[in-house]
């Protein structure tokens, strides 16, 4: 008889992607039209790195969560705004595996329909 300890190490072959994290859609200060008032929120990261989007910076009310995946993209399909034709400085905060929870401010402008917005002006009656 054989006896004896063997040890096995199992190594991912595909740990993942160390990049910094970023916000990206929709981008920082722009607008989205959002008829039913669910926005797809999404951005890049180091894998494992879990995400948390409050609706406002006080952290009123946690509107989506995410993990980083292995291809360094987290995704939150559809976050339930409440109000349309409303600017909303979104609370972010991330976490890093191993790392110290950080945070940051996103600005979007929910939008009910596109529109075309132009400067006031009186077109009739016309002058003279």
């Amino acid at each position: 008889a054989v006896r004896g300890t063997t040890r096995v190490t199992v190594t991912d072959s595909n740990p993942g992607v160390v990049q910094p994290f970023a916000f990206t859609t929709p981008q920082n200060n722009t607008s989205v039209v959002a008829p039913n008032k669910q926005v797809r929120l999404a951005g890049v990261g180091a894998t494992g790195t879990t995400v948390t989007v409050w609706n406002y910076r006080s952290k009123d009310r946690v509107i989506g969560t995410a993990t980083v995946g292995k291809d360094g993209t987290w995704v939150i399909p559809n976050a339930d705004l409440n109000n349309q034709d409303t600017t909303y400085e979104l609370q972010v905060e991330y976490t890093a595996p191993g790392a110290q929870t950080q945070s940051l401010t996103h600005t979007i402008t929910v939008k009910a329909a596109a529109g075309v917005e132009r400067p006031f002006e009186v077109a009739t009656p016309a002058e003279g």
